[in-house]
């Protein structure tokens, strides 16, 4: 049985599973609290009292928002720098094609859109988990009659993502749930139908329908009544939760569904390798372990003849060959193994497919704090202190009324006391004499210590997140232009925090990508490419496409306004610089000093620079005695020549170029 044989293997897949998902569980209820106050359900264990109401006055959410607005001004461009300069033909080819795949190609609605959910989720859940992976099967060739794989890139939920190791992924081993159609399934892995059947038919007795994820139903409703019965809920977390894969519910309601589980660990098997070669004859005649005779070769002892199947031979070199050296990773369902074959589970790249990214760093930790857990408290006061003020006003904010008795008049038709108007333009029908036992007492005037309470916690609440009113198009209060440009300058600062976070997701994402491309696209495919000037185009793989080392770095767009102008200023002054038709020996230093991401590129197009380098290599090799002297005044000499061949110089003084007629008739 297939249990008895991967018995061992599950086991040990078991015991990782449960001590990664323990830390992941860890954090389920800090999620839960984030959602409610995310998406203001915000009075979870506030008591109602009679006559005094609960007022929610929702922080977090346009704040976050409004960073979210910021961030995703980012336009990035991916730059690839090739190990060699050899290779900066290859490498724009490789930089054009994952600029496509960030543009449309690894996602159909294009990476703009994920990386906002991406920010999201890491808002909510305080890390967004963002795997890069190849599928197999992504579009039809109808002329090869195959199906042609790709790179795919997915945001995984958090709650369904685990890791063992304390601070980075890669050093551990992690692994990922999800729950799919039993049809799919089949369809997927058509040898293991029957164990997938059983499997979705043990799953639906263990759990009844539907697939529940790792705790209980987020509450979802707020806060109790005097009679300790539940408040209406907050409808936008009641579809949230009712959605969401921490809630224990599922939208494959009555659909018979599997649990598959990916696990990629380090595994240090090994297999011992002794590499031999055949003993050359003549050296073994020479040691008088042969000898010749009759076109043959007899063993010197035993005198049997010595053939290719049992030639003697020597040993090279001996050693334990790891069978994962990058890891090893299994896809399961139940404690079946899917991918049973040990070439299958050799994981091909470097690193782990998935890039982590915290929100908010936790020390030592690769998981981040959320968008919401550390701005409670203040958020928590705002809503208290305004509950106090809505209070006060609805209680004592319309002016009463004293009267004396027989006062008020009596209406001659129902035989009563007319009624005191609370509307504006009321008339109140006294007796005659009665306004001098009449009287409107002025309201009290609203705490000040309510009041300044509140406007503190606001602008805590702004200093905790660092999104001040300027940054939000506001102006605050009453200040100079110095002050309001340090205040400016403040809170662009915490945006430019949390777009490093951006620019290093985007190139993780980007560094698997290639990685993974680079090892599955066949040389002669075709792909899609994003050329100068966004124009889009084809090309084709070629194996020094497969063979190039290259780096990748990020050149992000502009996340504010004046970063533009900025970035404007600074191309001019280059633009300025490379017009200079001498060489300038600090042109290399200048480029890297202005942050010029493609500095090589630029370099190698600037025919001045290059005429330059080449003159320094001819003269450091003559300084080193390499090349005589000259030879290399004959090889100027040569390459003026030519040069002047293909850019002859301009008419002198008056006299008109070689070969015009200077008759004037």
């Amino acid at each position: 049985m297939p249990e008895d044989k991967n018995y061992q293997l599950n086991k040990r897949l078991d015991e990782m599973t449960e001590d990664g998902m323990k830390k992941t569980n860890s954090f389920i209820e800090m999620w839960q609290t984030s959602l409610r106050y995310f998406f203001g359900d915000q009075l979870q264990g506030k008591n109602r009292h009679k006559n005094w109401d609960w007022v929610v006055v929702n922080y977090i959410w346009p704040t976050a928002m409004q960073e979210l607005a910021k961030l995703s001004k980012n336009q990035p461009r991916i730059i690839v720098h090739p190990w060699e300069e050899s290779d900066i033909d290859v490498s724009e080819v490789w930089q054009s094609k994952l600029q496509w795949d960030w543009q449309q190609g690894i996602n159909n609605r294009g990476m703009r859109l994920e990386q906002m959910a991406a920010i999201l989720d890491g808002k909510l859940f305080g890390y967004r988990v963002s795997k890069v992976y190849w599928e197999d099967k992504v579009r039809w060739n109808d002329q090869t009659k195959e199906w042609e794989g790709d790179v795919k890139y997915r945001l995984w939920h958090p709650a369904n993502f685990w890791a063992s190791d304390d601070e980075k992924i890669d050093d551990g081993n992690c692994g990922t749930a999800r729950y799919v159609r039993l049809d799919w399934a089949i369809n997927r892995w058509p040898e293991f139908e029957d164990e997938l059947k059983l499997e979705a038919e043990k799953f639906t007795n263990e759990t009844g329908s539907g697939t529940p994820g790792p705790s209980s139903s987020i509450t979802q409703l707020s806060f109790r009544d005097e009679d300790n019965n539940f408040d209406v809920p907050n409808r936008i977390v009641e579809i949230v939760s009712a959605n969401d894969k921490m809630s224990g519910k599922s939208p494959l309601k009555g659909i018979e569904v599997v649990k598959i589980e990916e696990i990629y660990f380090r595994d240090y098997t090994t297999k011992h390798i002794k590499e031999t070669q055949p003993i050359p004859a003549d050296q073994l005649m020479s040691q008088g372990k042969m000898t010749p005779m009759d076109g043959m070769f007899l063993d010197t002892q035993t005198q049997e003849p010595i053939t290719p199947d049992n030639w003697p031979e020597q040993t090279i070199q001996e050693y334990d060959q790891p069978l994962y050296p990058n890891g090893r990773f299994i896809i399961r369902c139940g404690t079946t193994i899917l991918n049973s074959k040990q070439e299958e589970q050799v994981y091909e790249y470097s690193r782990w497919p998935f890039v982590v990214t915290p929100h908010y760093l936790l020390p030592h930790m690769w998981q981040g704090v959320n968008a919401v857990e550390l701005y409670k408290s203040p958020q928590d006061m705002i809503n208290i202190s305004v509950s106090h003020l809505f209070n006060n006003m609805k209680m004592f904010g319309d002016p009463k009324i004293a009267v004396e008795n027989d006062a008020i008049a009596i209406n001659p038709v129902t035989k009563k006391h007319y009624k005191i108007g609370a509307g504006a333009g009321a008339i109140i029908r006294l007796v005659r004499g009665g306004l001098a036992r009449f009287r409107i007492l002025d309201p009290p005037a609203n705490s000040a210590g309510a009041v300044m309470l509140y406007n503190l916690f606001v602008q805590e609440f702004k200093n905790f997140t660092g999104i001040q009113d300027i940054a939000m198009g506001k102006r605050s209060g009453r200040m100079t232009a110095t002050e309001s440009n340090q205040l400016s300058i403040s809170a662009y600062d915490r945006i430019a925090l949390q777009a490093a976070y951006e620019d290093e997701w985007i190139r993780n994402v980007a560094l698997l990508d290639a990685e993974i491309s680079q090892k599955k696209l066949d040389i002669g495919r075709f792909v899609r490419i994003v050329g100068e000037n966004d124009i889009v185009g084809i090309q084709q793989i070629t194996q020094k496409m497969k063979d190039v080392r290259m780096d990748i770095a990020i050149a992000p767009g502009s996340y504010l306004p004046f970063d533009e102008e900025k970035r404007q200023l600074k191309y001019t002054t280059i633009y300025r610089l490379l017009l200079n038709p001498n060489p300038n020996p600090f042109l290399e230093n200048v480029l890297r000093v202005y942050e010029i991401p493609d500095w090589k590129k630029v370099l190698a197009r600037q025919s001045i620079w290059q005429k330059w380098t080449a003159f320094l290599g001819l003269y450091q090799q003559v300084k080193k005695g390499k090349i005589d002297p000259q030879i290399a005044i004959q090889i100027l000499i040569q390459e003026a020549m030519k040069e002047f061949a293909q850019n002859p110089p301009p008419p002198q003084g008056g006299q008109p170029p070689q070969g015009e007629n200077t008759n004037a008739g």
